[in-house]
Order: structure tokens, then sequence, then C-alpha cells
């Protein structure tokens, strides 16, 4: 199911079915709007091959229609990871799911020379005296700052996730107060790699995926909803679900749940826009309305 080429999106939306499957949604659009899958869909190899052909009529159709929707794909999802509790006509974790199709589904190593994907376990303690807004990169650091593992090589891309969640002191848990900002920034991220590595670690964020909330919602990742931040240029492009539009960023309400990051030496190019895409900049809150 297409909508024809109309006068506003950027790039492609996707519909939201039963206004509950945005978690596949922002997914979808990593997927379109960047490489990330670029060493899968190439390769002869993935567990699921039905998976792999309905990603790639995904990917086929994307940029070809003003919104499409992805039933098919999320239908064989659904099916696959339901004894993983991905459950149908519910919201479901982006990141889990993510995480299982990577494992389950796809067989795509969490290292490569491509890629690397790397999750920060450590929930943090509720420190109310914390600033109110954090840098990107001093967000990512803080995140890691507790996990071990070095990366033995600076990899063509990256992607990051973190939890949005942090405890208090009566053991609950409450969403992570931050603004963000320094999208555009330069990142140094020779912290995540080896002592002994010299090679190029300096990265871009590219998109970045956030779980959308209001202050006092019950910290649940599998309720609310999500949206996907993606940096075609110089510009930010913010996709909420059939909507995807220009968007002036200069700090995010909250923090991301997943920072998909390029190499400086080794950055795509931006992708291309709709035919008649709007050259209206929106703002994040209106992109929610």
């Amino acid at each position: 199911l297409c909508e024809p080429l109309a006068s506003s999106n950027t790039f492609t939306g996707f519909m939201n079915f039963n206004q509950c499957s945005c978690y596949m949604n922002v997914l979808l659009q990593l997927f379109c709007q960047t490489d990330f899958l670029a060493e899968y869909l190439q390769g002869q190899g993935g567990r699921d091959q039905l998976l792999k052909r309905c990603l790639k009529d995904v990917l086929h159709l994307h940029g070809r229609y003003e919104c499409i929707a992805p039933f098919e794909v999320l239908e064989h999802v659904l099916t696959c990871l339901a004894r993983h509790g991905v459950l149908a006509n519910r919201q479901n974790d982006a990141v889990e799911v993510l995480e299982l199709m990577q494992k389950e589904l796809m067989d795509m190593p969490l290292r490569s020379e491509h890629v690397v994907y790397k999750a920060a376990s450590h929930i943090h303690n509720g420190r109310s005296h914390d600033s109110d807004v954090k840098s990107l990169s001093d967000y990512l650091k803080e995140s890691f700052a507790k996990e071990d593992d070095r990366l033995s090589h600076a990899p063509r891309r990256l992607l990051l996730s973190m939890p949005v969640v942090q405890s208090d002191k009566d053991v609950e848990l409450r969403w992570i107060p931050h603004e963000c900002l320094g999208w555009d920034e330069a990142l140094d991220m020779s912290w995540l790699m080896s002592a002994n590595l010299h090679a190029q670690a300096t990265y871009y964020a590219k998109a970045a995926i956030f779980h959308i909330h209001g202050p006092t919602d019950k910290a649940d990742t599998t309720q609310c909803h999500y949206g996907i931040l993606v940096k075609h240029g110089t510009t930010w492009h913010m996709s909420n679900d059939a909507s995807v539009r220009l968007i002036t960023l200069d700090r995010t309400p909250c923090v991301p749940y997943a920072v998909y990051m390029e190499r400086m030496d080794d950055r795509s190019l931006a992708g291309t826009l709709l035919p008649h895409a709007s050259s209206r900049s929106y703002s994040w809150q209106e992109m929610l309305t």
C-alpha cells in the first residue's frame, strides 16, 4: 500500500498500524536512510532470506512514494520474534527489536569493519544536581563510562544504544531528564577504542532514535512513541511515522536511545529528497503535534 508523491515529505514515511508500530518505522528509516545494512543486503548470508527480500522491497519503494505501509515486513518480524515477547498490536522496544533482528533473523555480526553495534547496559542512579542540558559527546561518554570493553579497530560506522531511564532512591525507574545539544559537532570517540589504536576515531552523528514521552509518563520503553532524526548533508530530517520533514535542530528535548555515527574520513553522501519536498523547516514540537 503506497501513497503517490505529493508535496510535503522530504523522504518517504511509513504508516503506523494501530498506533503501535512506530518502533518498526524508526528501524526501517534507519535501514533506508543510512548504510547500516549495506553489508547484510549485499552479502549472500542472512539466516532469514524472506526478511532480506522484504527489506529490499521496502528500500526499493523508499524514495518513490510519499508514504508506504510496510505490512509484510512488520508481520514477518512479529511472527518470528513472538517467542521473544515481541507482540502484535502493542508497542515494543525499538532497540530490543533491532538487537533481536540482528541476532535471530539477520545473523549480522555485532562488530565488523563496516559497523560496530555496542550497547551500554549500566543504568545510572538519578542525580538531581546534574545539568538539565548535556552535549551529545558528554552524554555518550558518560553512558559508556562503566563499560570496560574497548574496540580493537575504528569501524566506518558506529551504532551505540544507551538506557533512557535512570533509577532513583526508591529503586523506581525515571526518564533521564536531560536535553541534548551538539548534534553537528565532531565526536572524539577515542575513549571507546583500545589505548594502542592510533587510527582515525572522530565521528559525526548521522541518525538518532528517540523514545518520545512526557515527563510524567511511566518510564517504560514499551509504551509511548518513537521517532528518528537523520542528517543529510547539513540538514536534519525528523521522521514521525508517515510524516518526514526538515527540522530546525539546536537541541533535542530528551536524550537519544540510539545514535548512528559515521567516521569523519568516510562520510556518506546526502540522500535525494522527494521531488516536491517542502523547504519549510519545522520544530520538534510541530513534528509531534
